[in-house]
């Protein structure tokens, strides 16, 4: 809703439909066949776009003001640089998909590693209630506070080093090799960070 105010329209429920086949493709081998969930991600992704670039032209034409990142986006005098529909498109998508599952899933590791790990759990509130203490009761945490919270951060860190949410990265070569027959790898990250001799 905050994105691009999808939640409250009523083109919500296609956009969700076709943004779990999105996500289920990026996780499926890419494999580029009929019927596979990679292929389906692609097809919803095209969709996806077509819903966005919509909602980005009924935007334009509308009058009324919305309160969200799209409506910051469109507005040219308030952006240094202008986008291109295109790029606003890709920049909405990343942002739905980049939080998708990924932070429950990792506050959900912390509240684990915390459990796991008493002392930890009491040095950090240790430093939470030190900020707290220079504040008054209803007075918010500010970016400099939360600058200050270098345990908070290594926490935080440390989560994602342990609970890693992508399971790997897909890429291509830049120039022509061939590895046993040249099919495409898949380096899995949360299998790399656990082990220390692998630099």
């Amino acid at each position: 809703k905050q994105i691009a105010g999808i939640e409250s329209s009523s083109i919500a429920q296609e956009f969700m439909h076709d943004f779990f086949k999105l996500v289920l493709g990026t996780l499926s081998l890419p494999i580029d066949l009929p019927g596979t969930n990679y292929r389906r991600g692609f097809q919803a992704r095209k969709n996806i776009v077509n819903i966005l670039r919509k909602l980005v032209e009924e935007r334009k034409a509308s009058k009324e003001t919305e309160v969200d990142m799209l409506s910051c986006l469109l507005k040219e005098e308030e952006n240094k640089y202008k986008l291109s529909d295109e790029e606003i498109i890709d920049l909405i998508i990343t942002l739905l998909y980049s939080g998708y599952e990924t932070v429950s899933t990792t506050s959900m590791m912390a509240v684990k590693y915390l459990h796991d790990h008493p002392h930890v759990l009491q040095e950090l509130r240790k430093e939470h209630l030190a900020i707290r203490a220079k504040k008054k009761p209803d007075e918010p945490i500010t970016w400099e506070d939360y600058k200050a919270m270098r345990f908070t951060r290594a926490v935080i860190f440390e989560t994602s080093r342990l609970a890693t949410i992508v399971n790997g990265v897909l890429r291509k070569t830049t120039q022509e090799m061939e590895i046993n027959g040249g099919f495409g790898l898949n380096f899995f990250k949360e299998k790399s960070h656990k082990k220390i001799n692998i630099c």
